[in-house]
């Protein structure tokens, strides 16, 4: 039986700003939000995180802590589960478990062809199965 681990959820309420330094990313793969609640593990050390857009093979991450703030493009998280149906929705090397085994994302689901790249990419780094 799986256990599921409770998500941060400390939210982030973006500002003028920064609303408009992701409105110009071109070709967007979700709709912006102006809230963005933390999707790492609940009691995860360091900064909050949380995806504020992805565009062709690019993730944009709000990170934050304290009065600071970074939006920065990560790399995704090439883990997946051992089905090979689920891939994990946050950056390479974040804190905490994967979001496949937390019980909830925030919501956030990538786009069709976004989620393919990523388990692409999962499966070139891991090489060949089987």
């Amino acid at each position: 039986m799986t256990t599921f681990s409770p998500v941060c959820g400390d939210v982030l309420v973006l500002t003028e700003a920064e609303l408009a330094e992701l409105a110009a990313i071109p070709d967007p793969d979700t709709e912006l939000e102006s809230e963005l609640p933390c999707e790492l593990e609940a009691g995860h050390p360091g900064p909050h995180l949380a995806q504020a857009q992805a565009s062709r093979d690019l993730e944009w991450w709000m990170l934050w802590q304290h009065a600071r703030r970074d939006l920065m493009i990560l790399e995704p998280c090439p883990a997946e589960t051992t089905d090979g149906d689920t891939v994990c929705n946050l950056p390479i090397d974040h804190p905490g478990r994967h979001s496949f085994d937390l019980t909830d994302i925030g919501g956030r689901t990538p786009a069709p062809h976004h989620q393919q790249k990523i388990l692409e990419l999962a499966r070139r780094r891991t090489g060949p199965t089987g």
